[in-house]
């Protein structure tokens, strides 16, 4: 064994002893430096698993590594599992700077608060909070809830003013109320038109002053100013037509030949007057001249069944 002792003018430890042993017996290796008293458990560099110095200038620790900072010039740390550091389940804030490093290493970038992962950056650029796997740019929900497709994701939050949704093919949002099962969309299809509607078997209504004006039903039945509609069309109210068409027939705003009554619809009562209750019905010969006598009045012609009107 080769030992070297340095000695001091002024000394400043309790004893002296070897503070710098090379000794095959410890493990010597070629560029390793032993630092260290020969007959203690603490020097730095020997036996095995213990940090060393390479020729290269490279410090290497295969074994546990203790340290109140860990400082760098900001060019790289590999091969560091997120799991294997203590304290990286606190929270923390990555500072506004031109890099970061991302202690991981499966391709995304988590934040976490409390312990717990709120948002995480995942290697295509989808950004989830409240969920690690964000299927589209970005994806917003809370605890207990599970993703569905769509292109933004929005559950009980207000997104801001100006969202902008852009995708080749569809790209639309959609809202979805958990508890019920109801979802809406709203964006554009391949087809090239823009819809509106409900992705459920629920209605569809449009509002105005926060009241329901138009209401579509699932069997496609539309009401305005009712939500129960039982026709194709069912209006509550008056409606206004330069143009009216029945059964593909014009009725009102033109010159065909039609029949109009003195009011806005016929009706059967019980009065006098020429109102009748119960069933309407004209009858004729169907041999009727038609002359300025006869002027706008009816027949059934008895061969098509049709009645017809005597006009000029």
């Amino acid at each position: 064994m080769m030992a070297l002792a340095v000695t001091a003018s002024s000394a400043v430890a309790g004893d002296w002893g070897n503070v710098a042993i090379i000794s095959s017996t410890m493990g010597a290796k070629a560029g390793r430096l032993c630092i260290g008293e020969g007959l203690r458990s603490t020097d730095i560099g020997c036996p095995a698993y213990a940090p060393s110095v390479t020729t290269a200038g490279d410090v290497s620790v295969t074994g546990a590594l203790s340290a109140s900072k860990f400082m760098g010039d900001g060019s790289g740390l590999t091969n560091i599992s997120a799991s294997a550091i203590s304290g990286l389940a606190r929270d923390r804030i990555i500072s506004g700077t031109t890099s970061a490093v991302a202690v991981s290493t499966s391709g995304y970038l988590a934040f976490t608060t409390l312990g717990t992962e709120s948002v995480r950056i995942v290697s295509n650029g989808n950004v989830g909070i409240g969920t690690s796997t964000p299927d589209f740019r970005l994806t917003v929900i809370p605890a207990g809830q599970s993703p569905q497709p769509s292109a933004v994701l929005a559950y009980g939050h207000q997104l801001a003013s100006t969202v902008s949704v852009q995708g080749a093919g569809q790209a639309y949002f959609m809202a979805r109320d958990t508890s019920n099962s109801i979802e809406g969309l709203f964006g554009t299809s391949n087809s090239g038109s823009v819809f509106l509607g409900s992705a459920t078997d629920h209605s569809l209504q449009l509002r105005t002053g926060n009241a329901t004006r138009l209401h579509i039903d699932t069997t496609g039945k539309i009401g305005i100013n009712t939500s129960s509609p039982t026709t194709t069309l069912e209006v509550y109210g008056m409606i206004s037509a330069t143009n009216l068409r029945l059964n593909g027939q014009l009725v009102a705003g033109g010159t065909p030949d039609r029949i109009v009554s003195g009011t806005a619809f016929v009706k059967a009562t019980q009065d006098t007057g020429g109102e009748v209750s119960g069933t309407f019905k004209v009858t004729s010969t169907g041999n009727e001249t038609c002359g300025p006598s006869a002027y706008n009045s009816l027949r059934v012609n008895p061969t098509t069944n049709k009645i017809e009107i005597c006009r000029p």
